[in-house]
């Protein structure tokens, strides 16, 4: 059987404020998330801007393909 795979992306989130509100126990259930899953912080290559991140991860094709 094929892994399962959920993506959740936050636009705008601070990542660090959340760790920390996760850790004092403010944000409870993302505390959970962060103990039992794989995350990462995205960063984008030269030349692809804010408009462009989630059409792209949407299509899989680069902004200068995915219209």
């Amino acid at each position: 059987m094929p892994a399962r795979v959920l993506f959740v992306g936050f636009d705008g989130l601070d990542s660090k404020l959340i760790g920390e509100w996760a850790e004092a126990g403010i944000l409870p259930t993302f505390h959970a998330l962060l103990q039992t899953s794989a995350f990462a912080a995205t960063k984008n290559p030269p030349g692809l801007y804010g408009g462009a991140v989630w059409p792209t991860f949407n299509t899989g094709l680069s902004p200068g393909r995915n219209g």
